[in-house]
C-alpha cells in the first residue's frame, strides 16, 4: 500500500510579507553600510589633500597717507564764559558755571587732538584752523535779567576766557605745524543794551586780543580778528563764509534761514571772492549742530559749550547737547566730520 505524501506547508500571506520586509532591511543595512563607507572615504580623501593654512603675519603698521594734504577746520562758539545755569532753569537738564566751562573746553581740546590724529592716519595733516564764530564772552546786559545769571564778571571772563583759550591753542601747536585761528564776535558780547552800543564795541573782541596778546611769541600760530558780521576765509582753496548768526532768524525754522543766507551770500560776498566760488557757510548762535547742502555749499551749525539755558527754554527750543564741530577739508571736498561732544 503506496505511503501518503505529506503535505507542503504552505506558508501564509503575513509570513510572506514578514520574510520580504526582513530581506528588504538587511538589503538596505548592507547599502547604507556601503554608503557610510563610501562617504567615510570621500572624507578621507578630501582631508588627505588639504594643506592646513598658516597664519599671515601681520606687517608694521604703515601711515596710509594719501597724496593730497588736508587741514582740520575746528568751529568754536558759544561758549558763554561766566554764565550760570541752574538745573532749575532747564528742567534738570543742563547746569553750567565758568569751572564746568573750563572742564569742558579741556574736553574740547583733548578730543580735538585725538581725533586730528587719527585722521593724520588716512592723510597728511600739517594745518588746523579754527574759526570762532562769537558768543564766547557774556555781557551783563543782554536780557532783562540777564545779570543775575553771571557766575563770573566780564573783565574775570575776559582775562581768564582768553588765557584759557590762548594757552590751550597753544597746547596744539605742539602736536601740529601750523595753526590759523580767525574770529568774528557775537551778540551776547555787546557791552551795552541793544541799540545803545557801538557795535565795535564787543567784549568777544577784547578776549581775542587778550588771545592774540598771549600768543605772539609762538610763530607757529597766526590770529585774524574780523569786524563785522560776515567775514570770509580760504582753506585748503576753498572759500568759506562765516558769522555769528544772530541776525539770521526773524521767523520761520532756523534751517530755513540759514538756507536763505547760504542762497544769498555768494552774492554778498561777490566783491571778495574774487571769481571763486563760496563753498561753504558757517553759522554759530543758534547752538543746535546741523550740517546739510544747499547746491554745492555746505551749509554748517555749530552747537554750543553752555548747551541749554533758561533762555532755550523760556522760547521754546530745544535743549541741545552740548557740541563743537570739527571736519576736514580736502581741496575737492568737506572730506569727514565730526560733532564733537564735550560733555
Amino acid at each position: 500500500m503506496a505511503k501518503k505524501k505529506k503535505k507542503m506547508a504552505v506558508p501564509s500571506v503575513a509570513e510572506t510579507t514578514i520574510e520580504a520586509l526582513l530581506r528588504t532591511q538587511e538589503h538596505l543595512e548592507r547599502q547604507l553600510k556601503k554608503a557610510k563607507a563610501w562617504g567615510q572615504i570621500i572624507k578621507d580623501v578630501i582631508l588627505s589633500r588639504t594643506v592646513s593654512v598658516k597664519p599671515v603675519k601681520l606687517a608694521a603698521r604703515e601711515s596710509f597717507a594719501v597724496t593730497d594734504p588736508e587741514t582740520a577746520l575746528a568751529v568754536w562758539s558759544d561758549h558763554h564764559f561766566g554764565e550760570r545755569v541752574l538745573h532749575v532753569d532747564t528742567v534738570g537738564a543742563n547746569e553750567y558755571s565758568f569751572d564746568e566751562a573750563v572742564r569742558r573746553f579741556g574736553n574740547l581740546i583733548h578730543r580735538t587732538h585725538r581725533i586730528i590724529v587719527m585722521q593724520q592716519a588716512l592723510c597728511p595733516i600739517d594745518e588746523l584752523v579754527i574759526l570762532i564764530c562769537g558768543d564766547i564772552a557774556s555781557g551783563e546786559c543782554i536780557y532783562p535779567g540777564q545779570a543775575f545769571r553771571i557766575d563770573v564778571g566780564v573783565m574775570g571772563q575776559v582775562i581768564n576766557g582768553g588765557y584759557l583759550i590762548a594757552d590751550s591753542i597753544n597746547e596744539l601747536s605742539g602736536k601740529i605745524k601750523s595753526i590759523r585761528v580767525e574770529c568774528i564776535s557775537g551778540n551776547h558780547g555787546r557791552t551795552a543794551p541793544k541799540g545803545f552800543h557801538d557795535p565795535s564795541s564787543n567784549w568777544d573782541t577784547i578776549l581775542y586780543e587778550f588771545m592774540r596778546e598771549r600768543l605772539k611769541g609762538n610763530k607757529r600760530i597766526s590770529v585774524i580778528i574780523h569786524g563785522g558780521t560776515i567775514a570770509l576765509t580760504k582753506v585748503q582753496g576753498r572759500q568759506i563764509a562765516f558769522a555769528h548768526g544772530h541776525g539770521l532768524v526773524k521767523s520761520g525754522m532756523v534751517e530755513t534761514a540759514m538756507a536763505r543766507a547760504a542762497s544769498n551770500w555768494p552774492d554778498t560776498l561777490r566783491h571778495l571772492r574774487n571769481g571763486e566760488p563760496l563753498t561753504a557757510c558757517i553759522f554759530g548762535h543758534l547752538h543746535s549742530s546741523a550740517m546739510f547742502k544747499i547746491g554745492s555749499i555746505d551749509v554748517l551749525a555749530n552747537g554750543s559749550l553752555i548747551g541749554g539755558t533758561s533762555l532755550s527754554v523760556q522760547g521754546n527750543r530745544r535743549i541741545n547737547e552740548p557740541e563743537q564741530w570739527l571736519v576736514g577739508i580736502h581741496p575737492k571736498r568737506m572730506s569727514w566730520r565730526f560733532p564733537i561732544d564735550v560733555l
